[in-house]
């Protein structure tokens, strides 16, 4: 457990994210997890179209939107007011 309360800043598990097109259904982002923690840093790396930014947005998605999918995102508490930026 953090000193915030929260055992992680951020906790995705099991992300999925899905496009729907004229031929079908297109899996853009198929069970990702992962876990931030308060000062760490998080690195997504990998090959062009492998879902990197589709990942970042989906999390951000779910951040913002009180319509949950079957996503598990679980969001500590993020005190902007004390972050300075670099």
């Amino acid at each position: 457990m953090s000193e915030n309360g929260y055992e992680h800043l951020l906790s995705v598990k099991d992300l999925h994210t899905s496009f729907f097109t004229d031929n079908g259904e297109v899996q853009a982002v198929n069970g990702v997890s992962f876990n931030l923690d308060a000062g760490k840093v998080l690195g997504i790396v990998g090959e062009s179209g492998s879902g990197k930014s589709v990942t970042a947005y989906s999390v951000m998605l779910e951040m913002w939107t009180t319509k949950s999918g079957n996503n598990d995102c679980q969001f500590g508490r993020v005190d902007t007011a004390a972050t300075t930026a670099p």
